[in-house]
């Protein structure tokens, strides 16, 4: 079994004031910690997927990604700026402290979430309940949707 230890989230928010669609993630895997970027291990299609959804080259670098996210006003960051974890599996997550999307909503005008349901579902779980605390009350969240 592997060791669970508290890890931070170090990867920053890609999002500017022309993203209308946000992806958010749960934490950064092994892979895209190590590569300081999101979806970094070599398996994940998000890249591919993405390249083929614009009709883009597949980006290759950390700034061509950035670029290519922001070409077509998407935004990405994760739901958890720390948590205990072990490796990468999102079903060992204990004691989350959970980013604050705030800036990113109050910045963007964010008409679409998009949520990686099959590959991240412990992700929504924590906008779930992160939604109805007060720390995150926002003005996106007025009506409690």
């Amino acid at each position: 079994m592997a060791q669970s230890s508290h890890v931070l989230h170090e990867i920053h928010p890609v999002f500017n004031t022309d993203s209308r669609i946000l992806i958010l993630g749960s934490f950064p895997s092994v892979k895209s910690r190590e590569s300081q970027f999101f979806y970094g291990h070599p398996r994940n299609r998000f890249w591919d997927l993405l390249a083929t959804l614009t009709g883009e080259p597949l980006p290759a670098g950390i700034e061509e990604k950035k670029s290519l996210l922001l070409a077509h006003h998407i935004a990405v960051w994760d739901v958890i700026a720390s948590c205990d974890i072990e490796g990468s599996s999102d079903s060992s997550i204990r004691n989350v402290v959970p980013n604050d999307i705030r800036p990113i909503l109050e910045t963007a005008d964010i008409w679409a979430w998009h949520y990686l349901r099959i590959s991240q579902p412990i992700a929504w779980q924590f906008v779930e309940n992160a939604i109805h605390t007060e720390e995150w009350q926002c003005p996106f969240f007025a009506n409690g949707e």
